[in-house]
């Protein structure tokens, strides 16, 4: 499909980003013993406790009370992070000896022990192996031999097990009936915040099908960050019109638009006629963040009819524009679309008083171009 490779290129980079898992942080401050960080301070007294009072809550339990309760989802989205934090903590040593690069038998042990992790009993140790297998996804070795144990966690009651899984099954290799069982596991229980995202890995990009029809529900959802989850799980895909129309909606609601336009439609790898004017109406949007992404995303999947409409919009930034991102990809469009149909708006664009220079000296070469296709 046209366009579709250039809008897939950063689908890796984000699947290592989105997925439970696939990014490995590195160690914070807070995360690194006291003791290396020297001090001239002394020592804080040790705090007494007046009778009658409750004991003193040790170190742990203090801890323990800034973790928040699940219910909120932004509490829920605090303790998962805790949740996979810990996990990750506690079979580090494992990903660092299967990542470093001196010693195949320290690394052949080390993905045999996420092995044996995964098949644990333990929810907390198998957790903490699916979480290592994906921080190792770009490491050597069988991946389609974790198949059988990562089936142990497909139905997880654990939304976040069920996600780290499915990604472990997308490095495994997904076989015939894989894509189904995703599907119907994404209808019935999903995989929390990676729904959107797994089934858009596991299509290739493709949702203008039966998986595209879950992503619909998802932004159905009552959940608001569950449907900018959605959104933000689809980058470079392609859409049915249905899901297409569903974002451009979506797009109109204030509160939706930076994620519908920065994540969805201007990475869509098959641009309609419907979202290419959307985009074109976001160019005129004052948060740079957000226009200069739409001048972007017109820069590839646009269907060759529509490039000229694309390049009248862009030779409008150009002119009321002499500076910044969203100018610089206007440029980079008209450049690119400019037709016969442009030739009346470059003539005025180039005789403009205010431009000068390299710029002018480019758009005088497009006119006199299309003028001799003209004449020919």
């Amino acid at each position: 499909m046209k366009g579709l490779g250039p809008a897939l290129l950063g689908i890796g980079c984000f699947a290592c980003g989105l997925g439970v898992g696939l990014a490995w942080k590195q160690p914070r401050d807070e995360d690194i013993p006291a003791t290396v960080f020297p001090t001239k301070a002394p020592p804080a007294p040790a705090r007494e406790r007046v009778a009658g009072t409750p004991p003193l809550a040790s170190k742990k339990e203090r801890a323990a009370k800034k973790i928040p309760d699940a219910g909120t989802p932004r509490n829920q989205d605090a303790s998962d992070w805790h949740a996979q934090d810990k996990a990750r903590k506690s079979i580090q040593h494992l990903v660092d000896d299967a990542l470093q690069l001196d010693d195949a038998g320290k690394r052949a042990t080390a993905i045999e022990g996420i092995r044996a992790a995964i098949a644990s009993g333990d929810p907390d140790k198998a957790f903490a192996g699916l979480l290592a297998l994906s921080a190792i996804h770009e490491v050597a070795f069988d991946k389609a031999s974790f198949r059988e144990v990562l089936k142990l966690h497909l139905h997880s009651e654990n939304p976040q097990m069920r996600a780290s899984a499915w990604y472990g099954m997308l490095q495994a290799g997904m076989q015939e009936d894989d894509l189904q069982l995703l599907r119907e596991t994404a209808r019935t229980r999903d995989m929390g915040r990676s729904t959107a995202h797994l089934l858009h890995m596991a299509e290739k990009g493709d949702l203008t099908g039966e998986s595209g029809d879950i992503v619909r529900d998802l932004l159905r959802s009552n959940d608001p960050q569950a449907r900018r989850s959605a959104m933000n799980g689809i980058w470079g895909a392609s859409f049915s019109p249905e899901l297409e129309a569903d974002l451009i909606a979506l797009s109109y609601q204030k509160e939706y638009l930076h994620d519908a336009i920065y994540n969805s439609l201007s990475p869509q790898s098959n641009k309609g006629a419907a979202t290419v004017d959307r985009l074109i109406e976001v160019l005129a949007e004052p948060d740079g963040n957000t226009s200069g992404r739409a001048a972007w995303g017109l820069n590839h999947g646009v269907p060759e009819e529509l490039q000229p409409r694309v390049a009248d919009a862009a030779a409008k930034v150009v002119e009321s524009r002499a500076s910044g991102y969203l100018a610089t990809q206007s440029w980079d469009l008209l450049k690119r679309y400019h037709g016969p149909e442009n030739l009346e708006a470059l003539r005025e664009l180039a005789a403009k008083p205010g431009l000068n220079g390299e710029r002018k000296l480019e758009l005088q070469q497009m006119v006199a171009a299309l003028e001799n296709d003209a004449a020919r």
